[in-house]
């Protein structure tokens, strides 16, 4: 809609931050965590082949900078299937705390990647395999397999994400999936 209003102009983007506190939260504390989103969003420069093609154009969420057009409509399609299967009680939730536990023994580099240790690789294998045994869904199988083969492909539907890992993005995928399904569960 942006895109629209603006007549396709290229020179014109938005960017934005978003910090999810509880009610009781400071307000100023609050908004200094949104300004902190933001100005990452607006520091966000996506690479391709090394290069930088495009600057700001993102949202900050979760701590993760991505760009409107790159990152997130990938990681929001993997929420929503991942929110539908939760709701029908056909993914187990521990296929969110897998995924995060995995997340947390990687390395970040500095260049904001993941490092993953090898012994990580077998390790997530076996623990979706037993999940996907355990699971009787062909659609929620589909969802374990596809994360399981695109942590160790470092790419997401046949693409490469040079500012993130794979295992980021599914991992900030199942927060955010995890927090849409608490929430419709109050």
């Amino acid at each position: 809609a942006f895109k629209l209003f603006t007549c396709e102009n290229e020179n014109l983007s938005i960017s934005g931050g978003l910090a999810i506190v509880s009610p009781k939260y400071p307000i100023k504390k609050a908004a200094q965590e949104s300004a902190e989103a933001e100005k990452s969003a607006k520091n966000y420069k996506e690479k391709i082949n090394g290069k930088i093609e495009n600057e700001k154009n993102a949202i900050c969420f979760l701590g993760y900078p991505m760009c409107w057009e790159i990152e997130y409509p990938v990681i929001k399609d993997i929420k929503t299937k991942m929110v539908k299967l939760l709701e029908a009680e056909k993914l187990p939730k521990s296929f969110i705390s897998k995924l995060h536990s995995h997340f947390l023994q990687a390395e970040i580099q500095n260049d904001g990647k993941l490092k993953i240790p090898p012994r990580m690789y077998w390790m997530m294998a076996y623990d979706f395999g037993r999940m996907i045994l355990r699971t009787k869904n062909p659609a929620a199988i589909e969802l374990i397999e596809q994360c399981k083969m695109d942590i160790v492909k470092d790419c997401i539907n046949g693409k490469r994400f040079e500012n993130y890992h794979a295992l980021q993005l599914w991992h900030l995928a199942a927060r955010w999936a995890e927090l849409e399904y608490r929430s419709s569960k109050q």
